[in-house]
């Protein structure tokens, strides 16, 4: 498919999803947190390079908000496994590359690792908050959430000088990850580094079929991840009624399968590991992953 076919496909996509399992729909104007992804001109590029945007999207996919920026290498893996730098272009709204594609084969293309948003939680009365910066002198107070008024159950955000003394702190850091295939010519084995947490897709990603699905697997250091819940959403859906969201949830193996209605550019979002169980700290470390992948007929 081209530029411009995979570009219509975003603009105009509308249709459900269907996935063995749960689908949800969501009204045109609920809002996604910031999502990193990165997504190809083309999947199936017949020169010896591919065009690729990058952006940080909350309302849909792949409209950006604003480019992905900050610290981390985008990086090329070509159908050797070996790993190169590639330098992009960051404008205001939306992140440009353009990857070298020197042979036929699969290529995995990404943003690397790049930190996210950072902040602090503390334990308060057994329960851990969220700790904002204090307002500035004179500047306007936050306004109270109904789980800070008095008697209520507190969880919301605290003042940093509210925190009490010797109450336990956990500082926190978002990684970003954002990635794709494409496939030159004939595909080629794609295989996991086996460091960090990463999706390894198990149908290979150039050959997404309708009729076939697309079964993938979720990996730390190598190791399965039981459990994972992973979100795949159906690009162009910006101005339709209802937006799809496909769920699924990892097995004991790591893997999870889901299927699809209708063709098009999706992508898989996912943050690892999931919400803490009540009265259990917050990671240290989350990773905000994405893959976006080409579904045909």
């Amino acid at each position: 498919m081209g530029a411009m076919a995979v570009r219509n496909t975003m603009i105009k996509g509308g249709a459900a999803a269907l996935l063995a399992g749960t689908t949800l729909l969501f009204a045109a104007g609920s809002a996604l947190a910031h999502t990193p992804y990165v997504v190809p001109f083309t999947f199936s590029p017949e020169r010896d390079y591919v065009g690729l945007e990058g952006g940080m999207a909350e309302e849909g996919f792949f409209i950006p908000d604003f480019a992905i920026r900050g610290s981390g290498d985008w990086t090329v893996v070509g159908p050797d496994g070996v790993a190169k730098p590639v330098t992009p272009t960051t404008l205001k709204s939306v992140t440009v590359v353009d990857a070298p594609l020197p042979t036929e084969g699969t290529y995995r293309i990404g943003t690397g690792q790049r930190p996210g948003r950072q902040g602090k939680v503390a334990k308060v009365d057994g329960v851990w908050r969220q700790v904002r910066p204090d307002p500035a002198p004179g500047a306007a107070q936050p306004q109270r959430r109904m789980d800070e008024e008095p008697g209520a159950a507190n969880t919301g955000p605290i003042d940093a000088s509210k925190v009490p003394a010797g109450a336990e702190i956990v500082e926190t850091q978002g990684i970003l990850i954002a990635e794709t295939y494409v496939t030159r010519g004939a595909p080629t084995p794609v295989k996991p580094t086996g460091a960090g947490f990463e999706v390894e897709p198990v149908t290979h990603p150039s050959e997404v079929y309708l009729d076939d699905g697309f079964t993938f697997r979720a990996l730390v250091d190598g190791k399965p991840v039981p459990g994972l819940h992973v979100t795949i959403y159906r690009g162009g859906e910006s101005y339709a009624a209802k937006r799809t969201a496909i769920e699924a949830t990892t097995g004991a193996d790591g893997k999870a399968s889901v299927k699809f209605e209708q063709p098009g550019a999706y992508i898989l979002e996912t943050r690892y590991p999931g919400p803490a169980a009540p009265g259990a700290a917050p990671a240290a470390k989350t990773y905000v992953y994405t893959l976006s992948f080409e579904v045909t007929d």
